[in-house]
């Protein structure tokens, strides 16, 4: 959405509604912090961490049977 639209809606809400929305989005702010320093703090990322964790099939990229009235 762009800040134009947010700004015109924003303006057209009387006083109480405007500070209701700003404490709103300070809750969402603050929210999205936590949610972002929990998930830095609890595992940070590292390249390459789940190499060999797993192996592909060798027929991968062959067709299914499910589909082959569709091919």
């Amino acid at each position: 959405m762009e800040t134009s639209v947010l700004l015109a809606k924003f303006s057209i809400l009387n006083v109480e509604a405007q500070q209701e929305l700003l404490d709103f989005l300070e809750y969402l702010s603050q929210k999205q912090e936590k949610i972002r320093t929990t998930a830095q703090a609890s595992h940070p990322l590292v390249f390459g961490e789940l190499a060999g964790s797993f192996k592909m099939s060798t027929d991968f990229d062959a067709p299914l049977e499910d589909f082959k009235e569709y091919m």
